[in-house]
């Protein structure tokens, strides 16, 4: 019997909140949105719109020194492994200077590369041996 009393209350709580303060009839939003199956593709160049892409995120792609880190290295050394794959290019997650609290989206530097992914040559140079296998880098 104890234990029913607060689980009463919670339950007729929560009925008065719904009760009394949703809409009967939903957020007015819903009543006015229209779904037509149109869309409109925003500018972009004509390769993206057809195009396959790859995601890597550095940190666990490959690491090519043996520090349990992937790095920018790695990722160069699999680049025909990437292209094996039939895709247009590949999305890399940030590879910048970051305190890595929100996992490297917190950048600090966009002008460094992590000292942990390699360095700026390294970014260089997987741009440009990305671009001759005729890969695309977002």
């Amino acid at each position: 019997m104890k234990i029913i009393k607060p689980i009463s209350l919670i339950i007729l709580s929560l009925l008065f909140i719904y009760k009394n303060l949703c809409p009967q009839d939903g957020p007015a939003s819903y009543n006015e949105v229209i779904i037509t199956g149109d869309y409109d593709i925003p500018d972009s160049p004509d390769w993206l719109h057809k195009a396959v892409i790859y995601q890597i995120y550095p940190q666990t792609f490959y690491d090519s020194n043996g520090d349990a880190i992937g790095d920018l290295p790695g990722i160069i050394e699999k680049l025909d492994y990437v292209k094996s794959l039939g895709v247009d290019g590949f999305w890399i997650n940030p590879f910048f200077e970051s305190p890595f609290n929100d996992a490297g989206y917190d950048v600090s530097d966009y002008y460094k590369v992590a000292p942990r992914y390699g360095t700026s040559d390294d970014a260089r140079r997987m741009f440009d041996e990305a671009e001759k296998r005729g890969l695309k880098i977002l």
